[in-house]
Formats: structure tokens, C-alpha cells, sequence
């Protein structure tokens, strides 16, 4: 007997007798590679057991009569077990892809023997049931993916209609609040309005979404070690912004008669009280304007575009120019330096999947950059 039938649920429950006979009234083939040995739509009553080998089954296109492969089948798999239940032309073609020996039975002569076809019958019912189930398993899944695929091109539409409404809603609000320049020289106060603005808006685009908050980087999975290693790559950027003004202080104006540090610098009438005032409303913004642009604008870019390193970094880009062009009522160099500034949170945003870490390195890079290092 041959251990390949003990592998095959087609022989469950068959007793070592019936299997000794089942072989007697078998047949058995051994095959070259790429043999042929069942052939669709054509008459056959046999029934193929895989005691070695490999076989392809291969559906052909009424169109080219080409064949296609649809599925492999190895060591203790049956082949054409329809024929024991239905007497209708074969479904498919079966080829050998490496040398394959094969258990031939002849179904006719095996309903002979009733006992051993009427326990084999009942197998292959309970196989037939598990495909189906399987089956059923594998296309409601099919169609959750689809659902799923389709629920996130209608949130990037809905998702595209918020962000144009709002940037035209906040185009025209801008010059209103422009006024407000003359209070503090870095325009904070506007931001602080714009910034709200729009994380009021993104909110409700998320609460209609129906996706989790989660897929918009509120998530604290691993927050100590987010936290770290957003305060360990913010002192980096920080070594790099003070070096940078090193050099710009010494190409531009010799070395001489300009502080390093300059904290004055962002206002027109400094006074601590406003200082510190400033200092707070700036760090307020920096988690809204992670949750726009991460959150929300690289995120739903992202979930679209999809996970490899390209489109990743697409997202991370397209977001922060699409910020980068709402604060077109700052300096330019501002608007620069925050966009490159974007660039390294977005890159750490695509790590972390969390809003934790570069908020963290935000309001650390932000106020020591604005409020501590300066401009000339």
C-alpha cells in the first residue's frame, strides 16, 4: 500500500483491507514531464491519485485556444474525482510538470466494489463542502478588498473637495486677517487662526470618512520609544540649524557685530511677557499642523497611493507643498526652511505611523529654531 493514499482525505475511513483492494483494481502510470494525461472536455471516467511527482491544471481561452495554468497539485492530491459523482466531459486539462507517478482508477470498475465507492462518494461530498466553504471564505474576503478599495477612493475624493473648499475658504479669509501682522512681525496670530481652521475641517472630513483615527497617526504603540528617538533626531537638526547660521553669519557679514542666538528677532516690539505669549501659541499649533499635514494630508495620500518607497515619499512631498503654499503670507525663507523642515517629519511620520514623535520634534526644532536661534 502505498503511503500516498493514507495523505489523501479522498480514502479516509477506508480499512486497510479496502485499500489493498482499491490497489489491486488500480492501475499505476508513470509519467514523463509535461504529459497530458486528462484532456478538457473530453469523455473520461478515470479517477488519478499523485503518489510522486507534480501536476499543473490548465484551463484553456475559447478565444486563442491557449492554455492557462490555474493550479498545481502535488503528493497525495486526486485528480479528476468529479467523474465518481457526474458523467459530464472533463472541466479543465491536467499536465505533468516534472516526472510524476500516478494511481489510475477506472471509476466503472470501482463501482463494483460498493463499499469502497460509497465511503469514497461520501469523502469527496465532505471535501466538495470544505471547497465551497473555503471558497465562499476566500470571495467574501475578495469583496470586503474591493469594498475597502472603494471606501478609500470615495474619502480621497471627499477628501480632495474639503481641501479645495477650504484653501479657497481660507484664501479669502487671509487678507481679513492680515491686519493682524501688525501685532506680531512673525505672523503668528494668523497661523494660530489658519491652523485651526483647518484641522476644524480635516476633523469633520475624518469623523465622515469612517476610518479609524488610527490610520490618521493617532496611535500610541511604542510611545517611549517614538518619543526617544524624535528627541534624538531633533538635537541632530538642531546641531545643523546652528552650524548653518554659523556659516551664514560669517559669509554675509564676516564674523562680526551678529549674535548666534537672536531671539528678538521674530518681533517688531519685543517684550518678554509677548515672548513667552508667542512661544506657547506657536508650540499649540505645531500638534494641529502635524495632524493637517501628517495626519491627514500624507496619510490619506499615502492609504491611496500605496506602501512602496516611491509613493511614500510622493506623499510626503505633495503634503508639504500643498501646506507649504498656505503660508505664502510669511517670508519666503520661512516657508523654505519649514518645507525642508517637513520633509525630515514626513520621513519620520512614514516611520513611527504616530502624530507622537513629530509633534515632539516639531515643537523641540520649532521653538528653539523661531524663538532661540533666530534670523539676522
Amino acid at each position: 500500500m502505498d503511503p500516498a493514499l493514507l495523505t489523501s482525505e479522498i480514502f479516509n475511513g477506508l480499512s486497510p483491507r479496502q485499500l489493498k483492494k482499491l490497489g489491486k483494481i488500480s492501475n499505476i502510470l508513470e509519467l514523463k514531464s509535461h504529459e497530458t494525461f486528462v484532456h478538457e472536455n473530453a469523455i473520461d471516467k478515470r479517477l488519478f491519485v499523485i503518489l510522486s511527482g507534480e501536476v499543473e491544471i490548465l484551463k484553456e481561452n475559447a478565444d486563442d485556444h491557449s492554455l492557462y495554468s490555474i493550479n498545481t497539485l502535488g503528493r497525495g492530491a486526486v485528480v479528476g474525482e468529479m467523474s465518481i459523482l457526474e458523467d459530464k466531459p472533463r472541466s479543465a486539462s491536467v499536465r505533468t510538470i516534472k516526472d510524476t507517478k500516478l494511481m489510475e482508477i477506472d471509476v466503472e470498475n470501482l463501482q463494483k466494489h460498493k463499499d469502497i465507492y460509497y465511503q469514497i462518494a461520501v469523502n469527496l461530498g465532505k471535501n466538495l463542502a470544505l471547497k465551497i466553504r473555503t471558497s465562499n471564505a476566500h470571495a467574501l474576503a475578495a469583496i470586503r478588498r474591493e469594498l475597502d478599495d472603494s471606501k478609500a477612493k470615495l474619502a480621497v475624493g471627499v477628501f480632495i473637495i474639503v481641501l479645495i473648499t477650504v484653501t479657497s475658504l481660507y484664501t479669502m479669509l487671509l487678507r481679513a486677517t492680515f491686519a493682524w501682522r501688525s501685532v506680531f512681525a512673525n505672523t503668528t496670530t494668523i497661523s494660530l487662526t489658519m491652523v485651526l481652521f483647518f484641522s476644524i475641517s480635516f476633523t469633520f472630513f475624518i469623523y465622515r470618512s469612517g476610518y479609524a483615527w488610527e490610520r490618521f497617526g493617532f496611535n500610541l504603540a511604542r510611545w517611549k520609544r517614538n518619543t526617544l528617538a524624535a528627541v534624538f533626531y531633533s538635537f541632530w537638526i538642531i546641531a545643523l540649524l546652528i552650524v548653518l547660521k554659523l556659516i551664514a553669519i560669517i559669509l554675509a557679514f564676516g564674523g562680526s557685530h551678529q549674535p548666534l542666538f537672536n531671539p528678538s528677532s521674530s518681533f517688531s516690539k519685543f517684550s518678554w511677557k509677548i515672548y513667552w505669549i508667542t512661544v506657547g501659541m506657536y508650540a499649540l499649533t505645531c500638534p494641529l499642523q502635524e495632524f493637517i499635514v501628517r495626519g491627514v494630508l500624507q496619510s490619506t495620500l499615502q492609504q491611496f497611493l500605496g506602501d512602496t518607497r516611491k509613493d511614500t515619499w510622493f506623499a510626503i512631498v505633495t503634503s508639504n507643498v500643498i501646506f507649504s503654499a498656505a503660508h505664502s503670507h510669511v517670508e519666503p525663507l520661512f516657508i523654505l526652511v519649514s518645507f525642508t523642515l517637513g520633509l525630515f517629519w514626513g520621513w519620520l511620520y512614514s516611520k513611527q505611523r504616530s502624530l507622537l514623535g513629530v509633534t515632539v520634534s516639531h515643537i523641540i526644532i520649532g521653538v528653539f529654531a523661531v524663538f532661540v536661534l533666530g534670523t539676522f
